[in-house]
């Protein structure tokens, strides 16, 4: 360090800016010597007055090595001077200089060890709103190089102080408000004032957070109405102990821009005259100026019209007034609506059609009745114009009552022409025509008259449609129209005697015609007027109740004669009330019919009573029938004839069976009964040849053949149907009876069988068959 170049150097200025090396006290002494300094008080070295020599020297540092513990420090905040110390631990081989020290730390020149403690203390930075400060002290050795650094940082006060917003922002041009908040740390008070045209800013509201308040201002501003922009400079004042710090923000209210238009661009007027209007959107104060003639404004549709300009403000209406154009050529005009300095404008052109002759009948024709009428049609026009009539007979008038005549008519503008015209008492239609023109001729139109003669009445002027009568004699009304809507009275009838509508026709049995008869009185407006009757005729049904109502299907008999039962129906009578029956009675419908031999027709028969509704009574039946056809002929010679095994089948091969018959005597004659069996009975014929008999049970007397029927198979008491009796032969010889046994009506059934008997001690029979045909085996019928 250079000593300074005059002036006095106190004592403590020496001690604070060097130090000595570890053994010395840094007194004063060792200071003097450090510094080259003679000639000093020892004992008063407060101020030394330096020679001139010594100024602009150079301190004598000698420390070529320096370290330092801690190299950094954080202090607090507090502070009070030497009260407040903090040792840093110093090495050095020799004299060193500290430098940088900011006037908030002190070094104690009083104190350092001969370890090499250095105490330094520091001021207080706990005032409101202080910021955190910091320095880096440098230790400089020989040649002023700094061989160590500490670095030191103290905490502040600091407070926080924020604007919401934060930015200037730009307000609308209509009145309203905008919120202003100022955060601070407590215990800052924040007041605020506004400058500029139409702001008034509130006082706060405030909300305590704790560390921090709000204050919340509004700022209120009216609507700008002036074409320049608007600010609102708001300065906030910050206060609080030995604190105070001003924010200024401004805001910018955005100014009126003119605006003017008009949707509409043209209105066009009809030539009578008319009131139309058009809307003018705008923000700000305006004029109207109407030109062309025969054109009005006014800010009213019903009163105020003029030619003069029209003053106005913002969005509004305009009315413009078209007088009568009488002239013959178009008018045109023009508005012009602008804001006050001539811009922004609008304008509407106008236009009224020129007037224009016209005339017009809507009417075309007029048709008169024969006996004579007045008719009009009405003249459309703006002018005046003549009606020229013709035709003979037709007169014309402005009156429904008087004035007719066959000359011309003048009139002006809308009018009624009444036509007359007296009965048509010829038999030919009367025409006519009127022809309506402005005076010069053009535009005109016409309209032509006819007047028929009286009509003749005809069967085609009533008109009869509708009419008819169903089964049950109801009356289906018809509707009748007549010409001329003539008045008539309607009949129903059967021809003999009349009935009413309501009541209707009674039940028929068969088909009846029935009838309407309109009568009418023609009137003397037709040419043949009296009484006159159209008559119509309607079919009424049948209500016969036959046996077509009831219905019967589904009924069979196959050959095997078993019954299919049928589904029976009839016409409003319910099931239950239906009585069916079988020709072989209720039973065939579980056992069926007999088979038969050839096919026989089976009857099925529903009989109802006839229910009310109909023109007959009592009761009905229907039948149905069915062919059984022939069944196929199976049977079989059973013997002994009540035996219920099967011996020899009708037509059939023999079967395997030995039947051995022992007499008690043996002299006497074998009998041998046999009975036959089919599965329906049928005529057999029986005819022995050889050594035996022929009886027919019961019969006396012997017989070449015996005819009887078959019995049905499975039903008993078996019937024993003829017998075959053989004499016994001598000793040691045999007697043989053949037998033929065929059924009558079927051809390749014959059956044949020998009855042998032999003399032996005990007599033995061996039937065999011959069989000339080989039938189909079917089974054997249940019965």
């Amino acid at each position: 360090m250079a000593l300074p170049n005059d002036g006095e150097l106190s004592v403590r200025g020496l001690q604070v800016e060097a130090f000595i090396p570890a053994g010395n006290e840094n007194h004063f002494t060792d200071l003097a010597e450090l510094y080259g300094i003679n000639g000093y008080n020892p004992s008063a070295p407060s101020n030394i007055i330096l020679a001139d020599s010594f100024y602009g020297e150079t301190l004598n540092l000698t420390a070529t090595s320096i370290t330092i513990t801690p190299t950094t420090l954080s202090l607090p905040n507090n502070g009070g001077g030497t009260s407040q110390y903090t040792n840093i631990n110093v090495s050095s081989d020799g004299s060193f200089l500290i430098v940088n020290k900011p006037n908030w730390i002190g070094i104690d020149d009083s104190y350092y060890t001969s370890g090499g403690t250095i105490r330094i203390y520091r001021f207080d930075n706990s005032a409101l709103g202080s910021p955190e400060r910091s320095a880096t002290l440098e230790f400089r050795g020989t040649g002023g190089i700094t061989r160590r650094t500490l670095s030191i940082t103290q905490a502040g006060n600091p407070i926080e102080l924020t604007l919401n917003p934060s930015t200037s922002q730009t307000l609308s041009r209509t009145a309203s408000t905008l919120t202003q908040d100022v955060t601070v740390t407590n215990p800052l008070v924040v007041t605020g004032t506004v400058v500029g045209d139409g702001m008034t800013l509130s006082s706060p509201s405030v909300t305590n957070l704790g560390s921090t308040s709000i204050y919340r201002f509004t700022l209120s501003y009216t609507t700008n109405d002036t074409t320049s922009t608007r600010e609102a400079v708001i300065t906030f004042n910050i206060t609080g102990d030995t604190f105070s710090d001003v924010r200024i923000i401004t805001h910018t209210q955005t100014r009126l821009v003119p605006s003017l238009s008009i949707a509409t661009s043209t209105l066009s007027f009809v030539q009578g005259g008319e009131t139309k209007f058009f809307d003018v959107v705008s923000n700000t104060d305006w004029t109207s100026d109407i030109t062309g003639t025969g054109f009005e404004q006014s800010l009213s549709s019903t009163s105020g019209f003029t030619t003069s300009n029209l003053s106005g403000n913002s969005n509004d209406r305009i009315y413009i007034n078209a007088l009568v154009n009488e002239e013959t050529s178009p008018r045109n005009g023009n508005v012009r609506v602008e804001v006050d300095g001539g811009s922004p404008f609008d304008t509407v052109s106008l236009s009224q059609a020129a007037f224009v002759e016209t005339l017009s009948i809507a009417t075309s024709l007029l048709s008169f009745n024969s006996s004579g009428e007045t008719e009009f049609f009405d003249v459309v026009s703006n002018t005046d114009w003549t009606s020229d009539i013709s035709g003979t007979g037709y007169q014309q008038s402005f009156s429904s009552t008087s004035g007719f005549t066959t000359s011309n008519l003048s009139g002006n503008g809308n009018d009624r022409v009444y036509i007359r015209i007296a009965e048509n008492t010829g038999t030919s239609t009367r025409n006519g025509s009127v022809s309506v023109a402005v005076l010069d001729g053009s535009p005109s139109d016409s309209v032509s008259f006819s007047q028929n003669p009286k009509p003749i009445w005809t069967d085609a002027d009533i008109l009869i449609s509708g009419f008819d009568v169903d089964e049950f004699g109801d009356i289906s009304v018809p509707t009748i129209t007549t010409t001329g809507n003539i008045a008539y009275t309607t009949t129903y009838t059967d021809g003999i005697s009349n009935v009413t509508a309501a009541a209707g026709f009674p039940l028929v049995g068969e088909n009846t015609p029935r009838y309407v008869q309109v009568t009418v009185t023609v009137p003397s407006a037709y040419r043949n007027p009296g009484s006159y009757t159209k008559t119509v005729s309607a079919v009424q049904e049948e209500r016969f109740y036959g046996s077509d109502e009831i219905s019967i299907s589904g009924f069979s008999v196959d050959a095997d004669g078993v019954v299919t039962q049928p589904t029976v129906s009839a016409t409003g009578v319910l099931a239950s009330n239906i009585t069916v029956t079988y020709d072989g009675g209720a039973s065939v419908l579980t056992k069926g019919y007999p088979l038969i031999g050839s096919a026989a027709t089976r009857t099925v028969t529903a009989t109802v009573t006839i229910p009310s509704g109909w023109f007959n009574s009592g009761e009905q039946s229907r039948s149905a029938t069915d062919v059984q056809e022939a069944a196929t002929l199976t049977g079989w010679i059973y013997y002994p004839y009540n035996s219920t095994a099967e011996t020899r089948e009708i037509g059939g091969i023999p079967l395997p069976i030995t039947t051995t018959y022992t007499y008690d005597d043996i002299a006497s004659t074998a009998i041998f009964q046999f009975s036959v069996r089919t599965n329906f009975t049928t005529p057999f014929i029986v005819t022995e040849f050889g050594s035996g008999v022929l009886y027919e049970y019961g019969g006396l007397n012997s017989v070449s053949s015996v005819t009887f029927d078959s019995q049905v198979d499975g039903i008993s008491p078996y019937q024993r149907h003829f017998e075959v009796r053989v004499p016994i032969p001598g000793p040691g010889g045999s007697n043989v009876s053949t037998v033929n046994v065929r059924p009558t009506g079927f051809s390749g059934y014959n059956t044949e069988f020998d009855i042998v008997v032999n003399r032996g001690s005990t007599p033995t029979v061996s039937p065999t068959v011959e069989s000339t045909v080989l039938p189909t085996v079917r089974p054997k019928p249940q019965i």
